[in-house]
């Protein structure tokens, strides 16, 4: 039986975080398109609005796959556990915080696409044997390259539409 509810929690956190990459590199492509002209259309926002809430199905569906892993007992406490306890908490929290405005669109959307990737990557590269602060000073660095990234291809629009 334990088999069996771990292969469970183990698909949900898999679906969630796939879902989640998936959706979170649409809303990007698409923020960036949009911001082509400057400003978000209707249809934009429309599609938009919908992707949002498939990633908070994606967030729901990792939330609820860390706490039946950890009422389940289908995960030994290790670093790589709370690694994504870690990371979900940052999505959460930059959700929220760009849900009321309180992110700057100039970073915000960098830290959620950049900890989408992390919440992906945790998952296959075996961080556990790393100490602390190296994979810490890693995610920061990762944040700082998907910031470079996404502000390096707003330049690129921004320059073509002058």
């Amino acid at each position: 039986m334990y088999d069996i509810f771990s292969s469970v929690v183990s698909g949900l956190y898999q679906f969630g975080t796939s879902l989640g990459v998936g959706a979170s590199t649409v809303v990007l492509v698409t923020w960036l398109i949009a911001q082509m002209d400057g400003t978000i259309s209707k249809d934009e926002g429309r599609i938009l609005q919908v992707i949002y809430k498939i990633l908070r199905i994606a967030m729901f569906a990792i939330g609820l796959a860390l706490v039946l892993s950890h009422f389940g007992h289908t995960v030994t406490r290790d670093l790589q556990y709370a690694m994504q306890w870690s990371l979900f908490g940052v999505l959460c929290m930059n959700a929220v915080m760009m849900t009321y405005h309180k992110m700057p669109m100039r970073f915000g959307p960098s830290l959620q696409a950049g900890t989408w990737y992390a919440q992906f990557l945790i998952t296959v590269i075996p961080i556990a044997k790393l100490p602390e602060l190296i994979i810490a000073l890693i995610y920061l660095t990762w944040i700082f390259v998907v910031y470079l990234i996404i502000r390096g291809i707003l330049n690129v629009i921004h320059d073509g539409t002058r």
